[in-house]
């Protein structure tokens, strides 16, 4: 069968997940699927093509013409939730490999899946995360893998090592994160007197919510949210999704953060050529510090100074006090007084006797 020397890839979509899916057609550069827009980039073997065969139409993707390696890299515009590979003509010696975001995907035995459209010759089996052909040398097998879940992808690649035949291939993706499995309650992480933000990541098609939350909190919404947020609020927060009669549930910690409360001083007023001091108030340590102010003053310190102040000087200082992502902003002003020039004078030179007069200005 010539076919033996060839493994041939599909990526097809499982009725269960079918809202968003999408098949991709072009061997190079960038084409737009919809509100998708996909680029393909080859490396290797991977810039040939193949037709005919046991899957047919659409565009089939040909890696190892030559018997030498080489892959396709799929980077996508929006996240894709969803891959289904079928292969058809693994080889005893060869392997498959997948990647998803930049790094290797580990294929277990709870990725596979079963597929009879086209034949085998002997049955795969897997070793450290990657997909191996029959154990014996002139025999093939077509196993089935999924790759689906709640993390978004937004780059996958397969490789084969062409040591046989190479490798052809389909390719589809779904865009919509409507697994049944995918179900997750995530949050933001606060500042204090921020908004407390709960997301219950998932299909919510027919679905109703029940959370529930430190101090007595509860809520129906799919994504509610605690305004303003205390450190009371800290704790485990719990969603039940309901679709027709079958519940989900997950939960999500979430801690709000210390926001330091800053009030800026300076000594003030002071005349020209004195010391400005500048202060924040107390810290509590891991506090960083922004100040700037007239004349292009700027300082990260927590307690900065100017000596010799000079009129430029004058005007408002601000400081931007962080600790860990919460801030707050304080202001002060610095007034600093010109030093007058005095004058002394007398209706001298007077008689013995005479009244002197004497004046300042």
């Amino acid at each position: 069968m010539k076919f033996i020397f060839r493994l041939i890839l599909i990526l097809l979509f499982a009725t269960s997940i079918a809202n968003g899916q999408v098949a991709i057609t072009n061997f190079s550069g960038t084409s737009t699927y919809g509100s998708l827009a996909v680029t393909v980039t080859p490396t290797g073997t991977g810039t040939t093509t193949f037709t005919g065969g046991c899957l047919g139409t659409p565009t089939q993707y040909w890696i190892g013409s030559g018997g030498v390696g080489g892959s396709y890299t799929f980077t996508c515009s929006i996240p894709v939730y969803a891959i289904h590979v079928q292969t058809y003509g693994l080889n005893g010696g060869e392997y498959m490999q997948a990647f998803t975001n930049g790094s290797a995907y580990t294929i277990t035995a709870a990725n596979m899946a079963s597929y009879t459209g086209c034949s085998s010759t002997g049955t795969s089996f897997l070793s450290g995360g990657v997909i191996y052909g029959a154990a014996s040398s002139g025999n093939y097998s077509s196993p089935v893998f999924d790759i689906v879940g709640c993390t978004a992808i937004n780059s996958f690649q397969f490789y084969c090592t062409g040591a046989v035949g190479g490798v052809t291939f389909h390719v589809q993706v779904d865009t919509t994160n409507s697994s049944p499995g995918c179900f997750q309650a995530t949050s933001n992480t606060p500042c204090l007197n921020d908004s407390l933000l709960l997301y219950a990541i998932g299909d919510s098609t027919g679905a109703t919510y029940s959370w529930t939350g430190p101090g007595g909190f509860t809520s129906t919404l799919e994504n509610p949210f605690r305004y303003p947020a205390t450190y009371a609020d800290s704790g485990t927060y719990i969603v039940v999704r309901t679709v027709a009669g079958s519940t989900s549930t997950d939960s999500v910690h979430v801690g709000v953060k210390y926001r330091p409360v800053i009030t800026a001083t300076a000594t003030t007023p002071i005349c020209a050529g004195d010391n400005i001091s500048l202060n924040c108030g107390l810290v509590y340590g891991g506090e960083t510090f922004a100040w700037s102010g007239p004349n292009s003053f700027s300082s990260t310190l927590h307690a900065p100074g100017i000596t010799g102040a000079i009129q430029a000087d004058s005007g408002f200082y601000t400081v931007i006090v962080d600790s860990a992502g919460c801030s707050d902003t304080a202001i002060t002003h610095v007034q600093i007084d010109t030093i007058g020039v005095a004058t002394a004078a007398n209706s001298s030179p007077a008689c013995y006797g005479a009244t002197v007069n004497i004046t300042s200005s």
